[in-house]
């Protein structure tokens, strides 16, 4: 029996992680779309964001939300008597069943696939819009497990993860935004290396942050604001142009543009860019 602490640990989520990897693998030549899971734990984890209470446990912003990513893949599993050799010490966050189903349709659609039913890129477009699915489910509950920790984050970072799980998840999600590695990373390097300072966001302050982290932040908070004003304006125009495969690809490409060249005009910029406009 293996025994994880992932409360305490996200050494464990990582290992967890690959552990339900390598027993639900992607067919041959697909990438692993949960990378992008995998990544945010690991920049979570090196950026600072991994803080534990005074007693040990991981009971603080980032890692809430992020168990219900992590750890409730496996309990879903375990629901339905997969992994029997792995144990948790703890389960502080009660698996919803409405989660628990949207991670197996997930898992289920993933098995399928591997025994070679679907063209590939159509597999490719479902499997990420199931992965969605469940994702956003999850993270609903996540930030919600959260909020009580938000304001001993500090006023920086309060405003970058009320932008990351106010509205950017959800742009993501509305234009089934590809999680494997290759499309993951360049994303992963707009991200603040570190907790946020409310200075970060001030152009005409000195930090540490490269200009084009400075601007996703900027960007983050101006899609956030502008998502807010417009009861998701952005989010629904976007799902409507991200239909199929290629016009989702397309549309994920505006996205990250307008986090990448954005900044505090990136709802403007993405709001053109879905109207086949260049600024």
């Amino acid at each position: 029996m293996k025994l994880l602490r992932p409360g305490r640990s996200y050494a464990d989520r990582i290992e967890l992680l690959g552990l339900v990897a390598e027993r639900h693998p992607y067919p041959p030549g697909v990438p692993d779309q949960r990378a992008g899971i995998l990544l945010q734990t690991k920049w979570q984890n090196r950026s600072g964001r991994a803080i534990a209470d005074g007693e040990g446990r991981l009971a603080t912003w980032w890692p809430t939300a992020n168990w219900t990513l992590t750890v409730w893949q496996l309990e879903a599993l375990q629901s339905r008597g997969e992994f029997a050799d792995v144990a948790l010490d703890e389960r502080p966050l009660a698996l919803p069943d409405d989660v628990a189903r949207a991670i197996l349709a997930y898992y289920d659609r993933l098995a399928e696939a591997r025994d070679g039913a679907g063209e590939r890129a159509a597999v490719e477009d479902e499997l990420q819009r199931l992965m969605w699915a469940f994702h956003v489910r999850a993270i609903d509950f996540g930030i919600a497990a959260s909020e009580r920790y938000r304001a001993a984050l500090g006023e920086g970072e309060a405003r970058f993860v009320e932008a990351w799980g106010g509205a950017f998840v959800g742009l993501l999600a509305a234009v089934n935004f590809p999680t494997a590695f290759d499309t993951v990373r360049p994303l992963q390097a707009l991200l603040p290396p570190r907790l946020v300072r409310a200075a970060d966001f001030d152009s005409s302050t000195e930090s540490d942050l490269s200009p084009p982290q400075r601007g996703t932040l900027q960007a983050m908070r101006a899609l956030y604001e502008s998502e807010r004003a417009t009861s998701g304006a952005l989010a629904k125009k976007s799902a409507a142009a991200s239909s199929t495969p290629a016009s989702a690809r397309a549309a994920a490409n505006h996205l990250l543009e307008s986090l990448a060249f954005g900044g505090r005009d990136a709802a403007a910029f993405l709001d053109a860019r879905l109207d086949g406009k260049t600024r």
